[in-house]
């Protein structure tokens, strides 16, 4: 059984999103201790599988010179919508999607390390097709460098309205990264409650 909830920790201990960030560890570690707890994750903001279309970014691919635009406000520049997911190591098993190749988030991926991501199948296909996707890098906009670790199965997330996204079933990329990484780099820190909302996922035998 997966056991979701959406809470504010917006004050004390966390009172901003780079405290988070760096207790992201020690809350999961104590959440897996309790009795018949199978996995634990985190993200941000939304309840599961809401995400935001990443808007204008650009998607660059290294060593290329393919770049997806991602200007979804003018329908003949867009591409196809690209969604990213902010998540702690342990989402993919929490909510039972599949490493395909390379492997998940752990320890080494956290604040002060390389950047990194997982991304989804679809993603890999598309921006690199015949090949393998694993240590490849790409940006989005003018953020840092991302390695590719590992590709995850496809999932077809719900918008924060609660529609399902895309038309007629499509399935569109996705873009996981390190939820400490995001927190702790964000220059300037995020302000308010929203900084600090998080999403817990906690998977039970029962």
């Amino acid at each position: 059984r997966l056991v979701v909830a959406e809470v504010r920790l917006g004050t004390g201990a966390y009172g901003n999103p780079r405290q988070l960030g760096a207790a992201i560890p020690t809350i999961r570690e104590r959440l897996a201790a309790l009795p018949d707890v199978l996995g634990t994750a985190m993200w941000q903001v939304q309840m599961p599988f809401a995400m935001v279309p990443m808007g204008e970014d650009v998607i660059q691919l290294a060593g290329s010179s393919r770049h997806l635009s991602q200007d979804c406000g003018r329908p003949e520049r867009c591409e196809v919508p690209i969604w990213e997911f902010d998540v702690s190591a342990g989402f993919v098993k929490s909510v039972g999607l599949r490493i395909l190749s390379g492997r998940d988030f752990g320890p080494s991926n956290g604040p002060g390390a390389e950047p990194v991501a997982l991304i989804s199948a679809t993603a890999a296909r598309k921006w690199w097709p015949n090949e393998s996707s694993l240590g490849r890098l790409f940006r989005v906009g003018d953020g840092p460098w991302l390695t590719v670790i590992g590709v995850a199965a496809d999932m077809q997330p719900i918008t924060a309205a609660g529609m399902i996204a895309g038309r007629h079933g499509s399935i569109y990329p996705i873009i996981f990264r390190p939820l400490a990484q995001v927190l702790v780099a964000q220059a300037p820190p995020c302000t308010g409650a929203a900084c600090t909302t998080t999403t817990l996922a906690v998977r039970t035998r029962t």
